[in-house]
């Protein structure tokens, strides 16, 4: 589990919930809408769970369902910007991610929120908040019949 995002040190018990709620939640949300759908594929190619492990793809997915404004998939992709997975490591667009997921108020959101903040400066903060209360979910177009 360390290697999934780069932990040096990881409480094992926080990490035994993120799987959790990793598997739990692909599993919970597939074939509900488009978003959850794209989420959903995202972790099973984070994990390699019935497809070839492939952590670009799985990042490109859970971008497509963060940009439509699912929460979780801004959580996922928040950690793969902390820990490089699938993109170059960039804290600062881990931070600008869940500040965005963070507005639905889940606690386990708002503590990993808080746990990046310590690595930013304040100017750095309060310019991914500015950008972050800007930001607006993109509606995907929907098809003709």
């Amino acid at each position: 589990m360390r290697r999934l995002f780069g932990a040096k040190r990881v409480n094992s018990m926080r990490w035994l919930v993120f799987i959790a709620l990793l598997v739990f939640s692909v599993s919970a949300c597939a074939g509900e809408d488009e978003a959850y759908e794209q989420y959903a594929l995202g972790g099973r190619y984070l994990v390699g769970e019935g497809v070839p492990q492939d952590e670009r793809q799985a990042v490109a997915l859970f971008r497509k369902a963060s940009d439509q404004g699912l929460a979780i998939a801004q959580y996922y992709l928040s950690r793969c910007y902390a820990g490089g997975k699938g993109v170059v490591q960039d804290e600062a667009e881990a931070y600008f991610w869940i500040v965005v997921a963070a507005r639905g108020g889940d606690k386990f959101i708002l503590d990993y929120r808080d746990e990046l903040s310590n690595k930013l400066t304040r100017m750095q903060i309060g310019e991914i908040e500015r950008r972050a209360a800007a930001w607006k979910p993109v509606v995907p177009a929907i098809a003709p019949k």
